[in-house]
C-alpha cells in the first residue's frame, strides 16, 4: 500500500472504486483474523 503509485491516478470518479475495493479487502482482512482468533 503505497500512496506514491496510485493505478487510479487522474480518475475523479473512480474514488468510490478505491473505497469499494478498500472495503472488500477489510471485510476480507477482518474474517481472516475471526477465524485465526477462534482457533486460538
Amino acid at each position: 500500500m503505497r500512496p506514491k503509485r496510485y493505478p487510479y491516478q487522474g480518475k475523479k470518479a473512480s474514488t468510490t472504486e478505491i473505497v469499494k475495493a478498500w472495503e472488500k479487502a477489510y471485510s476480507a482482512y477482518r474474517v481472516k483474523g475471526q477465524k485465526k482468533a477462534r482457533k486460538g
